[in-house]
């Protein structure tokens, strides 16, 4: 069977950030090595003892992100018995599950009790075996305002059709820490800066560097933020084009779980819904995750001449930092065009990787994908010119 609906237009940014880890995954277990040798044969006991181990947990705290990935990845049936034992089951009407087979018959749809809030989530039963959890709020929109209801569905559909259930969705571990880790910086690590900088045990030069690896946990952990926001903007992207924008602009924010910092707003949802159409916004959706990662370039400069300072080395100028910063992000660029550019030909087999079955064609012409390329490709060949 066929299923019905455009391909999904913006690649798997999530997937790619979740690839990026796996790679460095060497560097990683040198950082988590290097955080329990901080907490365990740190600095002796006193306040400002146990302030910097404090400060070297909080400043790996992006380095557990890819365990916590990975489990939610290599355990969907936990997340699913979770699930089940925390939600419990509801009628489903006969309408909503047509509506569902329509864009991806091999979706499973189930009725929960889910939080007051809470439409609708996705959360798998296997790799392949995606299910859409349907809250008696959504049953009830779906008789007073149809039009938000199916795009809240199409929205779930999306995520199923390009494997973000594994990740995304209900009983998360992954989306867990990914709200939590952005907070626990700031909020650990400012009170721990405070107390070194009260301490006359502590140079002022280690409050500093630690201030700087602050920084520099803080940005990490921005990327999967900007890849999960990605996603759901992609899976808003795909309703709109379904079912059109009338939907997407009555669904009020009253309606959505206010899931932290994990989810875009709906105001900024509706608003970018409106301008998807144009061919800025749509190179914009296209490129954003590689755009975080160059944004975050002034951040990674500015740790970088604080830090060579602190060690006594020589700076000859901001601009040998920030092309220290692409020359090392080359990987990250070369990936990032080849997914930008080849999406036309792999967003094919990626849905069908997911969906077992044919689908559409993409709703995004070709050359808007030729042009958000252009962003990963100039900075690659910065990075290899340089």
């Amino acid at each position: 069977m066929r299923a019905r609906g455009p391909l999904v237009a913006i690649p798997p940014w999530l997937w790619l950030w979740l690839a990026l880890c796996a790679a460095g995954l060497p560097a990683a277990v040198t950082r988590w090595t290097s955080m329990a040798g901080a907490f365990l044969g740190g600095p002796g006991g006193g306040l400002a003892g146990w302030t910097v181990r404090l400060l070297a947990v909080v400043e790996s705290l992006p380095a557990l992100m890819l365990p916590a990935a990975l489990g939610t990845l290599l355990l969907p049936w936990l997340r699913a018995r979770r699930v089940h034992r925390r939600h419990a089951p509801v009628e489903v009407p006969e309408q909503i599950l047509e509506f569902t087979r329509r864009y991806a018959p091999g979706v499973a749809v189930r009725g929960h009790a889910l939080p007051a809030g809470r439409l609708a989530a996705v959360y798998p039963l296997g790799w392949r075996r995606p299910v859409i959890a349907v809250s008696p709020a959504l049953v009830r929109l779906w008789h007073t305002d149809r039009a938000a209801a199916r795009i809240v569905l199409a929205h779930q559909l999306a995520h199923c059709r390009s494997g973000d259930h594994l990740l995304l969705g209900l009983a998360s571990p992954f989306v867990l820490s990914s709200r939590l880790a952005p907070v626990l910086v700031p909020a650990l690590g400012l009170p721990g800066l405070a107390l070194l900088a009260a301490s006359r045990t502590v140079p002022g030069d280690l409050v500093v560097v630690h201030a700087g690896l602050l920084l520099a946990a803080l940005a990490q952990l921005l990327l999967p933020v900007a890849a999960l926001w990605s996603a759901e903007l992609a899976a808003d992207r795909f309703a709109v084009e379904t079912q059109g924008s009338a939907g997407m602009l009555t669904l009020s924010p009253s309606r959505s779980s206010p899931l932290g910092i994990t989810r875009p707003p709906v105001r900024l949802r509706r608003r970018l819904a409106t301008v998807w159409a144009s061919p800025a916004g749509t190179a914009a959706m296209l490129a954003g995750w590689p755009l975080v990662y160059l944004l975050l370039l002034p951040l990674a400069v500015a740790i970088g001449v604080i830090g060579r300072l602190l060690l006594g080395d020589e700076v000859r100028g901001v601009w040998s930092v920030a092309a220290h910063y692409l020359v090392m992000s080359w990987p990250m660029w070369l990936a990032a065009l080849v997914l930008i550019g080849g999406w036309p030909l792999l967003a094919h087999t990626w849905t069908r990787l997911w969906t077992g079955q044919r689908t559409g064609a993409l709703g995004t012409p070709a050359r808007a994908y030729w042009t958000a390329a252009a962003l990963p490709g100039l900075c690659l060949l910065l990075s290899l010119t340089l």
